[in-house]
């Protein structure tokens, strides 16, 4: 009788490497670790992001008819309020897993009220307070900007990433965080100050929005002419090249 060969010893079983620490729901910005240790416990409630975009959308709409009514400071701290909100939507739809692209478009177009209301309400108030006609051409200027800001910027996000859009910050704040000081500015008397900054600053935040949005992303330019011949390969039903899938 032929013996059986005998099987082969099962390879022996590696090490399984341990799990990555998790960094996706770590974030820098002060504000952001606030609203997320704010909402931990709320997770397996009913609430929902669209709930807290809802929320921010309405206090962002109160804090303005306070601003146009006069209630400058009490104004400032319910939009100080809705800023935070602006955060708990995101960081408790990352939370709970549920993120949805109808939820984020909810999310600029709340965003992109409310600015556009804290804007005119400030204008509307100052003028109502003696400032003249100029404060609520500067809230309306404002206003119109961010207008188009929003639009540009989901623009931006859909061709070139989310990160495209990332605002510049340092130690743990955002540019858009400088809204926290506003019950300071009001308290200091400085609001049309801020109304004069707002005009100037957000019609050139637009047109650097826009140029990112021409340019497209980085490294995708091409040298001079490059692009043109592109454009014109693409007319002739010529191969692109080195450029295909240029926007």
């Amino acid at each position: 009788m032929i013996p059986r060969p005998s099987a082969p010893p099962p390879p022996a079983a590696r090490a399984t490497p341990p799990a990555a620490v998790p960094t996706a729901l770590w974030d820098p910005r002060y504000d952001v670790r606030l609203v997320r240790a704010l909402l931990r416990p709320l997770v397996g409630t009913g609430l929902r992001p669209n709930h807290l975009t809802t929320l921010r959308l309405l206090t962002a709409v109160v804090a303005a008819a306070l601003f146009a009514e006069g209630e400058a400071l009490a104004a400032a701290w319910v939009f100080c309020l809705s800023q935070l909100l602006d955060h708990a939507d995101g960081e408790l739809a990352r939370l709970q897993g549920t993120g949805s692209r109808l939820g984020h478009l909810y999310d600029l177009g709340a965003d992109f009220l409310a600015f556009v209301c804290l804007f005119v309400g400030i204008g509307a108030g100052l003028t109502a307070t003696g400032g003249g006609g100029m404060d609520l051409a500067l809230g309306g200027l404002a206003g119109l900007a961010v207008a188009g800001i929003f639009p540009v910027r989901y623009l931006i996000e859909e061709r070139q990433g989310k990160a495209a859009t990332r605002q510049p910050g340092l130690a743990g704040c955002e540019a858009e965080d400088c809204l926290y000081t506003l019950p300071l500015v009001v308290f200091a008397g400085g609001l049309p100050g801020f109304l004069f900054a707002a005009a100037l600053g957000a019609p050139l935040a637009l047109a650097l929005a826009a140029g990112q949005l021409r340019r497209g992303p980085p490294g995708r330019q091409g040298r001079p002419g490059q692009r043109q011949g592109q454009r014109q390969e693409q007319r002739q039903g010529q191969p692109q090249g080195q450029l295909e899938g240029t926007p």
